[in-house]
């Protein structure tokens, strides 16, 4: 065999090794993609629990949420320090939300995982006066896109 025969041999096996690469490459980045999807709904859920899991170690924030989801009604019945304790846990539990509609907009959540999300954010779980009132804080914190997504799945709280 002459000098060109092998040149052509090397490039065929070249090629093949590339196109192999390839193949190997696109197997990886698909269980890449799984595992930051599996990731993302471990993290949020496990944020939730850490949430939760806060007001019962908590006494304080126990007896600062209880007081106002339980006697709040239609305002505040919290005030100082302690409305400002229930405002940033609220804050906290937006903001996990947030992460989980930007996560599912990115494709890292699964629907039936959004679901699960989807439901508890639009249905009532705090009264309206805590959304909506400008002193809350809790829209100013959120993105203008994830809130027009809460208005719009809760179309009796006003806008």
């Amino acid at each position: 065999m002459n000098l060109e025969t092998w040149a052509r041999i090397s490039e065929i096996t070249a090629s093949i090794a590339v196109l192999i690469t390839l193949v190997v490459l696109v197997f990886e980045v698909r269980e890449n993609t799984e595992a930051v999807k599996k990731s993302s709904y471990e993290t949020l859920s496990n944020q939730l629990i850490d949430w939760r899991l806060l007001m019962t170690t908590d006494p304080n924030l126990h007896r600062v949420f209880y007081t106002e989801t339980r006697e709040g009604g239609e305002d505040w019945a919290l005030e100082g320090e302690d409305r400002h304790v229930f405002q940033v846990y609220v804050q906290a539990l937006w903001l996990i939300y947030e992460q989980a509609y930007y996560a599912y907009s990115y494709g890292d959540l699964q629907e039936t995982e959004w679901q699960r999300f989807e439901e508890t954010i639009c249905r009532r779980y705090v009264p309206e006066y805590i959304w909506t009132a400008p002193k809350s804080g809790t829209r100013t914190i959120l993105s203008p896109r994830f809130i027009a997504f809460v208005e719009s799945c809760r179309p009796d709280w006003q806008k």
